[in-house]
């Protein structure tokens, strides 16, 4: 299930999945599968609405923290080219370890980006 999301919404999710097909290709497939299968929603539809969801799959789909955060930095790397003052790096950990200040911080970037509209 595709949420309905704003276009500035819309575009993270395009920059991301665009981005994540460059650099591991197919990981977008197995991402959505389970995602699928375990919520019900896209996993950039969780990374946006619930993040600790998506580290969940990310850690069932890798079986290592070290992966997941490897695979969680490369996802976020769009996000971190999105007017922050944090790297994917930052953004990883975050995901990892405290996904809700993460939460915080992507709606702080939508919110940016959806003013500078």
């Amino acid at each position: 299930m595709h949420l309905n999301f704003s276009p500035i919404k819309n575009k993270i999710r395009e920059d991301i999945e665009r981005y994540l097909n460059n650099i591991i290709p197919g990981i977008h497939h197995v991402l959505s599968l389970y995602s699928s299968r375990l919520y019900g929603e896209n996993y950039l539809d969780l990374l946006i609405e619930e993040p600790e969801k998506l580290r969940d799959i990310l850690v069932s789909v890798t079986g290592s923290l070290i992966t997941a955060k490897i695979i969680a930095r490369i996802l976020l790397t769009p996000l971190a080219n999105m007017a922050t003052n944090k790297s994917a790096e930052e953004l990883a950990e975050l995901l990892i370890n405290n996904p809700v200040d993460l939460h915080r911080i992507l709606q702080e970037i939508i919110s940016l980006r959806s003013s500078n509209k």
